[in-house]
């Protein structure tokens, strides 16, 4: 019965970790175009791309969603919007959010270059 609690305990432990994970590789690339240049934006835009192809959608949900901590029909942001702003939100508002998070930092990263060579 030990194990089995300390199992237990482990394995919330590793899914507040992932999802915790998941959340700051969020934020950063949203704020990266703040921070850091055109090409490291544009390349880790490129990787998050070759995974959603790779994986089929978000590897890091795919992963949530095979340790159980995300219904195997249900992505991240849905369920991010669900738990901070109880909203349930469509199909289509989820890709304009996945869509302005992916393009934000590419939008940030366009403008600093053009006011830096205006």
């Amino acid at each position: 019965m030990h194990k089995h609690s300390e199992k237990s305990f482990s394995r919330r432990l590793l899914g507040s970790l992932i999802y915790y994970l998941h959340v700051g590789l969020m934020t950063l690339f949203f704020f990266s175009g703040f921070f850091f240049g055109w090409q490291w934006v544009v390349l880790v835009y490129l990787l998050i791309e070759l995974q959603l192809i790779i994986f089929d959608g978000c590897g890091v949900t795919k992963l949530q969603q095979e340790m159980g901590d995300l219904k195997s029909d249900e992505d991240f942001i849905p369920f991010l919007m669900m738990r901070f702003f109880k909203v349930k939100i469509t199909e289509f508002q989820h890709s304009l959010i996945s869509y302005f998070i992916m393009g934000f930092p590419v939008y940030v990263v366009i403008t600093k270059y053009w006011l830096s060579h205006h």
